[in-house]
């Protein structure tokens, strides 16, 4: 649901650091070069396990949780997630739990009965204020995900 809400916003926060390379992924622990302070997101990509996962610490060790065993020739990205956007993903996780319905209305009319969506009862629609103080006009991270050059790599 990150990555979704990140595309919305069009905004990954991504940091500028990244390691490109041959990466193994065994047990949940990946072979990282660098150096991440616990708890940051990052991004892989490359491998089976495209996506986004927080990073955790065990002594020497980067632990990604969810994850398959994979050898990849990738990207791993850094994120700086503020905490405040993390908390609207999961109020917006919370609110598509508890949805009372599918989002769409049904009416009869005698022998005619029709369904449509509803046109403001999707989570874009309702938490569109909150999301919108992270949107960008575009995101370096995204564009690369998409295909295009990095305009500039830190």
């Amino acid at each position: 649901m990150i990555l979704r809400v990140m595309r919305e916003a069009r905004n990954t926060f991504y940091s500028g650091f990244y390691e490109k390379g041959e990466f193994t992924l065994k047990n949940g622990v990946i072979d990282l070069r660098g150096s991440y302070r616990d708890g940051i997101y990052v991004y892989l990509s490359g491998g089976r396990n495209d996506g986004i996962y927080m990073l955790h610490k065990s002594g020497e060790e980067y632990v990604l949780e969810n994850t398959v065993d994979d050898v990849f020739a990738g990207t791993v990205f850094a994120l700086a997630v503020p905490p405040d956007f993390l908390e609207l993903v999961r109020d917006i996780e919370a609110f598509i739990q508890n949805m009372p319905d599918s989002g769409f209305v049904s009416e009869r009319f005698g022998e005619y009965s029709y369904t449509r969506q509803k046109e403001d009862g999707s989570w874009e629609n309702i938490f569109a204020l909150r999301v919108n103080k992270y949107k960008k006009m575009r995101d370096e991270l995204l564009d690369m995900l998409n295909g295009g050059e990095a305009y500039s790599v830190g």
